[in-house]
């Protein structure tokens, strides 16, 4: 059995760069920043996440006699290219970590919500709330403080 020591040795923030090459690893970044990894779990060895892109994309990372390996399901993953939604869905594992409350047994994963459903849920919510659901995460969360910070300084 994979154990996620052994995917964390591989699945590196340099490994992602140098895999997808500057510009797919900046379109994975966005992707990531941007919230487009609606889903992300680890099980069986194996680290499946679903991106939206143009379409949603389904990815999957993985150990194959000690190399990385990775599938997609976009066109660049077709010509086994290590695209954007590899890269988004490598730094969300990276940030969330595998001992996170999405990370299941295959006995009891749950039903996927769409970022349709996330929309809905977070149009509900009051303005303050929200304001304190992106200011907590960004406090936790380099990448997000950083963009937020830009684009409040674009403002002034």
């Amino acid at each position: 059995m994979l154990t996620s020591d052994n995917l964390r040795e591989h699945l590196t923030s340099v490994n992602l760069r140098r895999l997808a090459g500057a510009k797919a690893f900046k379109l994975g970044m966005d992707y990531f920043d941007g919230g487009q990894v609606v889903s992300l779990e680890q099980r069986d060895g194996k680290l499946f996440a679903t991106v939206q892109g143009t379409d949603k994309y389904l990815v999957t990372l993985f150990l194959d006699g000690g190399v990385l390996a990775f599938e997609c399901t976009c066109p660049m993953g077709a010509e086994d290219a290590f695209c954007r939604h590899r890269v988004a869905a490598g730094l969300a594992w990276l940030a969330e970590g595998t001992q996170t409350a999405r990370t299941k047994d295959s006995n009891s994963l749950p039903p996927a919500a769409t970022l349709e459903d996330a929309r809905r849920w977070l149009a509900k919510q009051s303005k303050n709330k929200l304001v304190k659901m992106i200011l907590e995460r960004a406090a936790a969360d380099p990448r997000l403080r950083d963009r937020l910070a830009r684009d409040a300084a674009s403002q002034k």
